[in-house]
């Protein structure tokens, strides 16, 4: 039971860490297009 806990909530952080970083850089590579367009 702890054992089958614990690798469900490892999954969860892994996969709410993984979206957030998709986010991240989704959103970093928006606001540098936005910058380059604005700038051009």
């Amino acid at each position: 039971m702890g054992a089958s806990h614990f690798c469900k909530s490892t999954n969860l952080e892994f996969f709410m860490g993984n979206f957030l970083l998709k986010l991240g850089v989704t959103f970093g590579f928006i606001t540098q297009s936005k910058e380059l367009l604005g700038s051009v």
